[in-house]
């Protein structure tokens, strides 16, 4: 018959060794999604204006979060799909918080976007807006963003920000 304290050393033995290969499989799996996120990251940096062209909506939002954060907004976060009062990002400088809009077109972006986003800068207290489109913006949306102060950002725009990133 084994000694009840011998079984007992080896029953703990084993479970400590099973808790570290729990414990090294978790740290690696969280270690590889960072990875990720970084190879992400740049390579959604590094996309040009090709490649913008051919990203979905949702790909077009999450290059322009990659984007802002690498030009100093910080909290800058998502609020996309439906019910999102006209507004995909919200983010912040150090001293302005900030609605986006991201229209991903073939066409021009127009009044509608302008207007979408006038009135998510009032739903999320927001002190600016931006309209931000992989096209260009119709003449009567300029007028429209010109007497709402609403910034806008089109594809001449996303073409020279990589540059001054990659600059910096």
């Amino acid at each position: 018959m084994s000694d009840p304290l011998q079984f007992t050393m080896e029953g703990l033995l084993l479970f400590w060794f099973l808790g570290l290969g729990v414990a090294v499989f978790f740290f690696l799996r969280f270690m590889f999604r960072i990875i990720e996120k970084r190879r992400e990251r740049e390579k959604l940096l590094s996309s040009g204006i090709w490649e913008l062209d051919q990203m979905d909506g949702g790909r077009f939002e999450q290059y322009l979060q990659v984007l802002f954060e690498s030009r100093g907004y910080i909290k800058v976060r998502t609020i996309g799909k439906a019910g999102d009062f006209g507004c995909d990002l919200i983010m912040q400088d150090s001293k302005e918080k900030i609605a986006v809009q991201a229209k991903h077109y073939r066409s021009k972006a127009g009044v509608k976007a302008v207007q979408e986003v006038a009135s998510a800068r009032n739903f999320y207290s927001c002190n600016k807006a931006i309209v931000a489109t992989n096209s260009y913006f119709t003449v009567s949306a300029k007028k429209l963003a010109k007497a709402n102060n609403i910034e806008l950002w089109d594809k001449r725009n996303l073409i020279e920000s990589p540059c001054r990133i990659n600059a910096q």
